[in-house]
């Protein structure tokens, strides 16, 4: 599934409802556009040929009213693109054919008024990079953002919905990686990590803990994503790092923030590490509510009150 900005006027769209009756969209070109030259224009009803709209049956169209730069709908495609100028003149606008030949049937799947629409920067999109397109692809992020602001509550249940979610042994699984360069570096990153992570699942397991790790594939992600411990038993979700610099740190607390919005029963985070890091960066895990736990000699301590050991 691929995610779209669609622009339009849609002069009409100020109410939520106004989505719910709206079957199809259009872009360009249209009749007249003089990217044609001396090509003849496709058959009423033909898939779409070279230069339109690429979207696909599933993908999603963040919608932004251009004169007002808000995002009131998102729709998903349920038809290939075709060629029909005359629907769109029919149906829309006499004349609108001649910019606006191509047609895209559309379901609507959350829509709010325009006094709810969030603006386009809300979704993290630069109104400088739309000028005059018609279309855009947007980022998986941008369309999650679009997705909460404007379905809200059910966008979130769609989500948790639509993530599957498993469990699988500790040795299982791949690294999500690390912003270092050298492939020697990265392998012995991952080498210290995944000892690290075998030493304390024996630790909690010895103490009769429950623990696996989670796989995780979001709707949007093209590839698995791998926790690092998630303790059953303790309801814990833990994320390893080899090293303790601010990047470590800061990489863990965006993978446990990702993770924790879709693992059931994930109460408390924390991360693991081979020392003890430095008093700031303790800090700033306390700031999100994040544990720290550490290697003690042949056993592991924590700055939660043995919350986690």
């Amino acid at each position: 599934m691929a995610s779209w900005l669609k622009l339009g006027y849609f002069t009409d769209a100020f109410e939520a409802d106004y989505w719910l009756g709206r079957r199809w969209v259009s872009d360009g070109p249209g009749r007249s556009s003089s990217r044609w030259g001396n090509s003849r224009r496709p058959r009423r009803g033909q898939k779409y040929p070279p230069f339109g709209p690429k979207y696909e049956i599933g993908d999603r169209l963040v919608i932004y009213v251009t004169g007002r730069g808000l995002c009131p709908a998102i729709l998903e495609v349920i038809a290939e693109p075709q060629w029909d100028p005359d629907r769109v003149d029919e149906e829309a606008k006499q004349g609108d054919g001649e910019t606006w030949g191509v047609l895209t049937e559309v379901q609507v799947v959350y829509s709010v008024g325009l006094d709810k629409a969030p603006p386009l920067q809300d979704i993290g999109v630069a109104a400088a990079s739309v000028r005059r397109k018609g279309h855009m692809a947007i980022e998986d992020w941008q369309h999650a953002e679009a997705e909460r602001l404007i379905g809200g509550a059910r966008a979130r249940r769609a989500r948790r919905r639509r993530t599957a979610v498993s469990d699988v042994p500790i040795e299982e699984g791949e690294v999500e990686g690390y912003d270092v360069t050298p492939a020697a570096t990265v392998r012995r990153a991952i080498r210290r990590e995944s000892r690290l992570v075998r030493d304390y699942h024996a630790f909690l397991e010895h103490q009769g803990d429950e623990v696996s790790r989670k796989k995780l594939l979001p709707e949007s992600a093209s590839h698995p994503l791998y926790s690092d411990v998630f303790n059953k038993t303790r309801g814990q979700l833990i994320e390893a790092k080899a090293g303790t610099t601010r990047n470590d740190i800061r990489m863990a607390i965006g993978q446990l923030a990702d993770y924790g919005r879709l693992i059931p029963g994930a109460a408390r985070r924390a991360v693991l590490l081979e020392a003890k890091p430095l008093p700031d960066l303790l800090e700033l895990l306390n700031s999100q509510d994040i544990a720290a736990i550490w290697r003690a000699g042949k056993v592991f301590t924590d700055n939660a009150s043995g919350e986690f050991t």
